[in-house]
């Protein structure tokens, strides 16, 4: 009886701890793929439309997938189309100075955080069958970000939102759709009692405090918050992160001046650095995406973003090699 009491207590004791977790992930969600996203969804068309017409900056808006596949569906008339992961996102032919002014004047930045192989399939479907650009294709210029975990499946979840674009564009590439991959439903359930998500949740409500911690990024009053800012400052940023009106992201001063390097800094490099190097398959599958690429009249251009150089010290070999 005490043995039975005390399993009781301690499953009923865990079971109100993971409630607590998930009930705080669901609420806070600093991924916005929760109730951000309930209430955010609505207005992300508006939001965009607000973007591209901006002269400046507008808060960086909540849903970063759902925002970027909104701007390609208006991504009308650019010389080049960014595809890629966060090491992507701030690159931007309105930042100064730009490396990318020559190549591109006019750009569209759908870089999205933890961009992996599904994300890439994703939007290439949706520029390949929306007119994204003018109707002379000929010249316009694909930029595909080629990060070390590229070329490798289920390297992010978040893909999962646009599950059915995959399905689609496996389907003209001829490629099967067998591979059993875990419901997106089930990940999103799972993630509510998170260890890191958790985390970034407490760190949230710390930086926003506890009468509204979603305040910053939820919609209020029709959008009256996303507004664009007076001026930026590009090497400094400003008090919260900015999306340019390219697409192309802008950290938020602490963020900025937080992460600058110095002579003791060292690094790994080591995010999404797991299990094999690559995935023949997938290998196999982004010929044929280039294939289809060339044939529409776009020109690709494969951009590595770089690492620091203590990525690649000799006691580092294990990362580096990927």
């Amino acid at each position: 009886n005490i043995y039975r009491k005390f399993l009781i207590r301690y499953l009923l004791i865990t079971a109100g701890v993971l409630c607590l977790i998930a009930g705080i992930n669901f609420v806070i969600d600093p991924g916005g793929i929760y109730l951000k996203k309930i209430l955010n969804d609505k207005y992300v068309d508006e939001y965009t439309n607000k973007l591209i017409s901006a002269k400046t900056a507008i808060r960086s808006f909540d849903n970063e997938r759902m925002v970027k596949m909104s701007l390609a569906g208006k991504a009308i008339g650019y010389d080049c189309i960014i595809l890629g992961s966060s090491h992507m996102m701030s690159l931007s032919v309105i930042t100064r100075p730009s490396s990318l002014k020559e190549m591109c004047p006019s750009v569209m930045n759908l870089g999205v955080s933890g961009g992996g192989f599904e994300d890439l399939l994703i939007f290439s479907h949706r520029i390949l069958h929306k007119n994204l650009f003018q109707r002379e294709l000929s010249g316009k210029t694909i930029l595909i970000g080629i990060d070390p975990w590229l070329f490798k499946w289920e390297m992010d979840s978040r893909y999962g939102i646009f599950r059915d674009y995959l399905s689609m564009i496996k389907e003209e590439l001829h490629v099967s759709d067998s591979m059993v991959t875990e419901p997106y439903l089930m990940k999103l359930l799972k993630n509510l009692i998170n260890f890191n998500y958790i985390k970034e949740s407490i760190k949230l409500i710390k930086r926003t405090g506890t009468k509204n911690p979603f305040r910053v990024v939820a919609p209020q009053r029709q959008l009256s918050e996303y507004m664009p800012v007076a001026a930026v400052n590009y090497d400094a940023g400003f008090e919260y992160a900015v999306t340019l009106p390219d697409g192309s992201h802008l950290y938020d001063s602490n963020y900025i001046r937080s992460n600058k390097t110095s002579e003791t800094y060292i690094a790994d490099g080591d995010y999404k650095l797991s299990g094999s190097l690559y995935d023949e398959e997938v290998i196999g599958i982004f010929k044929k995406l280039l294939s289809v690429f060339k044939q529409r009249g776009f020109k690709i251009v494969f951009v590595l973003p770089p690492y620091h150089y203590t990525v690649f010290r000799q006691s580092n070999e294990k990362n580096w090699r990927y």
